[in-house]
């Protein structure tokens, strides 16, 4: 008896007794085999209670009754297992899994992984159903693209081409909601790359495009314009330019942001840059004097855009590993002209205002032309303010309210790190003023100087102001005056205990025009070696009359001489500090205040009411300059008596009473 090729069918042989049995085998294997259909794949061990008519495939490394049998179909028939040997082609369905595989000779494989190509679909639809305008359809929850590798056959690339029949269409991809559109990204319509979004699936609006060349008519190439669809120019320090990348809008939102959100010290950054090779990938140094970029602010005029202003970086050197040595210039116009660069903060950080170089650390200019002087200390940090030929230079300092203006300094001997107390006869600070020779600058030829009295400590600091001037034909400054710790004025001298000391004469700058003291402010003494307080030379004065015996004598007799107490003999000095607030500086401002209380007089003196010395002149010959009134005009005002004058009327009163005694004793002595 022989078998068939294929599936092992026995043949019926001629004059066979019991055809039935081998007939009924090949029945057997038919219904094992034909519409194969196993429960499950890779089965190591025989179940232990199969069905009748249950099929499995056996895997590698199976034992017991399955042993040897890999890839076999094993059939449970009529309570024995039969085993059938699989040949190329063959294909099973697995219920377990829901899956086809088919036989490629050596092993089960995925039906479906055969299928390596699928040509002229006119649709196709993958777990829905294709239609004649989505013939490709696909619903599922996501979808892998992968490339295929190099060790594959493949590049290891991955991309996927969508292509239009010409620059009217469109090929995009649409995004909707509920199969309404919300966005869509492609060449829609023309050939520059579009972002368009809608609110209903309706109405559309370009969010984003991107130009595709050179030349376009909305854009230069590779533009960006975000809030619109067109691009327009603007001006710059630079002329009018078209920038590629634009955000247009009518609110606030047409702006930009950089944020950076880290645990850490570091923001976000814009970052401008300059070299002078022709790509990126050819460096180039830039030379002093280039731009290396800016923010340019402009405004339009109802036409066009209109520069205004703009912050620059200009090269100041040469570039080395370090950096480059920059400045950065501010510029502004005021309408009349282009703008102009008005602030420069040069490399070493130095600042000039109206001037494009700084001498010194500060440097303020409204004289374009004007050649910046060196430092009158080389070493010191300068700050320079200097004024348009014809005009002055002034330095003011506004405040309102309770606040007030002030210019403060502090000096501190040792370093800024580790400060060492003021020492005594340090200046902290002085204001002077120089001038020009006839070829060079002068030094400084008058100060005012703030001097440490003794070397400062956390609870006493006594400072002076001293005044510096230089003498005609010299070019030294020498000390003229002084304000010590205590408050004391010292003229021509360092040293005095009194409120105004003079180390010189003392006179009033006009002859015969002030007074020293008033009525009320009088001086409760006055010191002199001579004693001479005027002069009475004959030549300074016009002679109106002589004094007469009776007038002197009767002035002499009416009035008569008084021993008194001052009301307001003297004053009590009260002195209390307030705190002021914090300075500028962070430190306590302290401030004294000074009262005066008045105190009755305790001594005795002698003398005479001005009432009644003017009261006596008006009954013997009218008046004159011994009696006066503080406000001349005003009758009222308080009255005062010049003493020296008195003198006169006593002298011609004694002449009279010297001339009687003369006479007197002429009598007694005559026989």
């Amino acid at each position: 008896m022989t078998n068939s090729i294929h599936l092992g069918l026995p043949y019926l042989d001629a004059a066979q007794a019991q055809k039935h049995v081998t007939h009924n085998d090949a029945l057997r294997v038919l219904d094992a085999l034909v519409q194969l259909s196993v429960t499950s794949r890779n089965v190591t061990a025989a179940p232990a209670s199969p069905v009748e008519g249950g099929r499995w495939l056996v895997g590698s490394g199976a034992t017991g009754a399955f042993a040897a049998k890999t890839n076999n179909v094993a059939a449970f028939q009529d309570g024995i297992w039969r085993f059938f040997v699989p040949q190329e082609g063959w294909q099973v369905y697995v219920e377990s899994e829901g899956i086809v595989l088919i036989y490629d000779g050596a092993a089960w494989a995925d039906l479906g992984l055969s299928f390596h190509t699928l040509q002229n679909l006119a649709k196709l639809g993958i777990g829905t159903t294709a239609d004649a305008t989505n013939t490709l359809a696909a619903k599922l929850n996501s979808a892998l693209f992968t490339a295929k590798a190099s060790s594959e056959g493949g590049s290891g690339d991955m991309r996927q081409t969508l292509s239009k029949s010409s620059a009217s269409n469109t090929v995009s991809q649409l995004y909707q909601d509920n199969y309404s559109g919300r966005a869509e990204v492609g060449l829609t319509g023309d050939d520059n790359f579009h972002f368009k979004v809608s609110p209903n699936g309706s109405t559309w609006y370009d969010a984003l495009i991107l130009s595709n060349a050179a030349g376009d008519k909305f854009a230069p190439a590779g533009g960006l314009v975000l809030g619109n669809n067109a691009f327009f120019s603007t001006a710059s320090s630079a002329g009018s330019v078209t920038p590629l990348s634009q955000v247009q809008g009518t609110g606030a939102d047409a702006s930009l942001l950089a944020a950076r959100f880290s645990n850490d010290a570091s923001g976000a950054r814009l970052f401008l840059g300059k070299s002078r090779g022709a790509t990126a990938a050819t460096q180039g140094a830039v030379v002093t004097g280039d731009d290396l970029g800016g923010i340019s602010l402009s405004g339009s005029d109802g036409s066009a855009m209109r520069h205004g202003a703009s912050i620059r970086g200009l090269v100041a050197a040469a570039p080395t590993a370090n950096g480059t040595p920059t400045k950065l210039v501010l510029s502004t116009s005021d309408g009349a002209a282009a703008p102009a660069d008005r602030v420069t903060i040069d490399q070493s950080g130095n600042l000039a205002i109206g001037s494009a170089n700084a001498q010194g650390q500060l440097t303020v200019c409204s004289n374009s032309a004007a050649t910046l002087p060196a430092p009158t200390v080389s070493s010191w940090t300068s700050g320079y303010f200097i004024s348009a030929d014809g005009n002055g230079c002034l330095l003011e300092l506004h405040a309102y309210g309770t606040g007030f203006p002030g210019l403060n300094f502090r000096q501190a001997r040792g370093t800024a790190a580790a400060r060492v107390a003021t020492q005594a006869n340090d200046i902290i600070a002085f204001f002077g003023g120089a001038g020009h020779g006839t070829t060079s600058p002068t030094l400084g030829v008058a100060q005012a100087r703030f001097v440490a009295s003794q070397t400062f400590t956390d609870t006493s600091a006594p400072a002076r102001v001293e005044f510096w001037t230089t003498p005609v034909g010299s070019t030294t400054i020498v000390e003229a005056a002084r304000f010590n710790e205590a408050g004391n004025l010292l003229i021509g001298n360092t040293g005095g205990t009194d409120k105004l000391t003079v180390g010189g004469n003392a006179v009033p700058s006009s002859d015969n025009v002030y007074s020293c003291g008033k009525a009320a402010a009088r001086w409760s003494a006055i010191w002199s070696a001579t004693g001479t307080i005027q002069t009475s030379d004959a030549r300074d004065k016009d002679i109106v009359e002589r004094v007469s015996s009776t007038q002197a004598a009767s002035i002499v007799d009416s009035v008569e001489p008084i021993k008194f107490r001052w009301k307001v003999g003297g004053y009590n000095e009260e002195r209390a500090v307030f705190e002021d607030g914090l300075g500028a500086d962070g430190q306590m401002i302290h401030r004294e205040n000074v009262t005066y209380t008045p105190k009755a007089g305790a001594r005795v003196h002698a003398g005479f009411i001005a009432q009644e010395i003017k009261t006596a002149m008006d009954a013997n010959g009218g008046d004159f300059g011994a009696w006066g009134l503080e406000q001349a005009a005003d009758g009222e005002s308080r009255q005062f008596l010049r003493p020296d004058q008195l003198i006169a009327i006593l002298w011609q009163a004694l002449r009279a009473t010297r001339r009687e005694l003369a006479e007197l004793e002429a009598r007694i002595a005559r026989p």
